[in-house]
């Protein structure tokens, strides 16, 4: 299914699963290969999918040594690359992806991401790892890539937890299962505390988006509008007004698009973002 994207705002969906156990390695004679990288999340979640693989990613920087370091010593080695054999592997420039170092809450390079199938966060190692540690921790993550049975369980433990219900909701967006991302969405704001203003902020913000992502723009412009009146001194404000624009603009309502478009450039304080509102505004 295609998720119809309208340049959105970035949003955090990330969770951590971070799990050590113990790892023996084994003394086999092996022939380094080439790896062969993917440069694209997409691709790489196409080809993750259709093999049943985890997602292991490389995010360097052009001018980060110990990234060509990791690159020359540590991936080249055989014991390595056998490790990564189960993997879809992608190398990717973190500076020219934003988005993508925001959402995994990446602070610097050399950053390994191990990712399951739908790119659903795992664990990571930042920094230089030891080929001992690198090998260790792809064998477990791949161990632990089958998020959605650890996720049910955490949360049958405690149902309660607005966490676990915000964490479900996040694996099913990334799945694709959308009314099951929008139950748990509403689950988590449901049952966060007053002092977990952030979550219920993002569940919203994300169930809004959900609903134009399916083609409900009616239902869409309800939720932005409780959003909006709710969340007034939320930063993502301007991006809950050009989202509703959207919907307007798609729901042929093309003067209250405008009044949208017009109060989320007021409002944004950046520059990237008002230019994108701008772009929208014009093409109506």
């Amino acid at each position: 299914m295609k998720k119809r994207t309208h340049r959105n705002f970035s949003n955090r969906l990330i969770f951590a699963a971070i799990l050590f156990l113990p790892f023996t390695f084994g003394f086999l004679e092996l022939t380094a290969k080439e790896i062969v990288w993917q440069t694209s999340i997409l691709k790489a979640m196409e080809i993750a999918k259709k093999e049943n693989k985890p997602i292991f990613v490389e995010l360097y920087a052009d001018w980060c040594t110990i990234c060509k370091s990791l690159e020359k010593n540590i991936l080249p080695d055989p014991q390595v690359q056998s490790s990564l054999n189960g993997y879809v592997k992608v190398r990717l420039n973190g500076e020219e992806f934003p988005n993508l170092m925001e959402r995994y809450e990446v602070q610097g390079f050399p950053t390994l991401l191990f990712l399951d199938k739908y790119a659903n966060y795992i664990q990571r190692l930042s920094g230089m790892p030891s080929k001992e540690l690198l090998i260790r921790e792809a064998r477990l993550a791949e161990k632990n890539s089958n998020l959605e049975n650890k996720l049910i369980a955490a949360w049958k433990k405690n149902p309660e937890f607005s966490q676990t219900n915000f964490e479900l909701a996040v694996y099913y967006y990334q799945k694709e299962e959308l009314e099951k991302s929008i139950d748990f969405f509403n689950k988590a704001f449901e049952k966060a505390k007053p002092s977990e203003w952030d979550t219920k902020r993002q569940s919203k913000y994300n169930i809004a988006l959900i609903h134009m992502n399916l083609g409900k723009y009616k239902e869409a412009i309800v939720l932005w509008k409780d959003y909006i009146n709710v969340f007034t001194k939320d930063p993502q404000l301007a991006g809950a007004y050009f989202h509703r624009g959207i919907c307007y603009k798609e729901t042929k309502d093309i003067a209250k698009a405008k009044l949208d478009f017009k109060k989320a450039t007021e409002i944004s304080e950046d520059e990237e973002e008002r230019k994108m509102i701008r772009e929208e505004w014009k093409s109506i």
